[in-house]
């Protein structure tokens, strides 16, 4: 169990590229919707997410808060405020 997470929004100028091309590899009938990536102690784990397995009724802050507690359990999840996000680009910031 982790004792705090800290959330950081993707660098979109290194993976966008990439995220988009393997989207657009895929069959569009049978194309991902959401994609969950974790780092942890040094691997690299991708889910993906199709349309037909998302709840449309369900609050998308409320599925982050499932899919964090599927990978993390209960452990505290920080999210900086955007007035904060660049400056935690370089995980200078920390939970508070």
């Amino acid at each position: 169990m982790f004792e705090a997470l800290f959330h950081r929004d993707p660098d979109l100028r290194e993976l966008g590229d990439t995220l988009l091309d393997l989207w657009e590899a895929q069959d569009s009938d049978d194309r991902w919707e959401e994609v969950e990536y974790v780092l942890r102690y040094g691997k690299f784990n991708a889910s993906f997410t199709y349309p037909d397995e998302i709840d449309r009724e369900e609050d998308s802050f409320d599925r982050r808060d499932r899919v964090v507690q599927r990978h993390f359990g209960t452990s505290r999840f920080y999210i900086p405020p955007y007035s904060m996000r660049a400056e935690c680009l370089d995980m200078n910031c920390s939970a508070r």
